[in-house]
């Protein structure tokens, strides 16, 4: 997705347009691996939320990367010389940071070959990976990852956004009045919980970006659940009857080795649910 022009978009007032275009890059279908380990109350919460049709959505603090939420970096001379505060820049940070719940799905269909994203988010194999089909209403909170080589400049951004809304309030005008320029420069803002160095670039990830005055939960039903080839028999019995419960619209299936193979591939071999 080309960042650069949608967010252009927006800066020109055309957001419906800005709109169809980051969905138009969002695929129909995407993938999202799950944890299962011997912490059976954890791992009973998950798999209730799948049985619920719908899916978690975390805050940055718990994710792996110690740069999650981090994409502004701030010089803190040039503030100060500025008459700038730098708390008020931080504190802007933390309240993008803190009002959206974040959702981390993979745009890859390679589950027979996608060794790390079962070792990492499946612990070993021991979890699950489930599909999910993305429709309009969904694909208006996902958006691609943007994979750079170094973190932003903050200063201009967050300035800009800080100046141009006090001169709002000043004038007694409010979220309506806001101009292109500024709508486009809290949508860069927004978008720094997409943002993560390059060499995470191998994931492919697709992020749910859901403010929390929405709840905790993005109403998602399974299409497809693939059993980790290491998932406990316990687990995997409840993973199946969560199938069952919706079928014809969910299948299962059981990840397997390949015996004999040259290739390091799983495969997937359906479960019958009619049995």
């Amino acid at each position: 997705m080309d960042y650069d022009f949608y967010i252009d978009l927006i800066a020109a007032d055309k957001l419906k347009e800005a709109t169809e275009y980051k969905n138009s890059c969002i695929p129909d279908v995407l993938y999202k691996y799950y944890w299962l380990d011997d912490n059976e109350e954890k791992n009973e919460r998950r798999l209730n939320t799948l049985a619920e049709g719908k899916v978690y959505m975390s805050s940055l603090g718990g994710f792996n990367d110690p740069f999650e939420g981090q994409a502004f970096v701030f010089d803190e001379n040039e503030l100060r010389d500025k008459g700038w505060n730098l708390k008020w820049f931080k504190d802007f940070v933390e309240q993008i940071n803190s009002n959206a719940g974040v959702g981390c799905f993979c745009n890859a269909d390679e589950k027979e070959q996608n060794m790390p994203m079962w070792a990492y988010y499946a612990n070993n194999h021991s979890g699950f990976c489930v599909e999910y089909l993305i429709d309009r209403k969904v694909k208006k909170f996902m958006y691609p990852v943007s994979y750079d080589d170094t973190r932003a400049p903050g200063n201009a951004i967050i300035g800009n956004i800080i100046d141009q809304t006090l001169e709002l309030i000043k004038d007694g005008k409010g979220e309506d009045d806001m101009s292109g320029e500024l709508n486009a420069l809290n949508h860069m803002a927004y978008l720094s919980l997409t943002s993560k160095h390059k060499s995470w670039k191998h994931e492919k990830e697709v992020r749910a970006l859901v403010p929390r005055c929405y709840g905790e939960y993005l109403k998602l039903l399974p299409k497809k659940i693939f059993i980790g080839i290491n998932c406990k028999e316990v687990h995997k019995a409840r993973l199946i009857e969560i199938a069952k419960n919706f079928h014809p619209y969910c299948e299962v299936f059981q990840m397997k080795n390949i015996a004999n193979s040259l290739n390091h591939w799983l495969v997937e071999e359906e479960i019958n649910l009619d049995n």
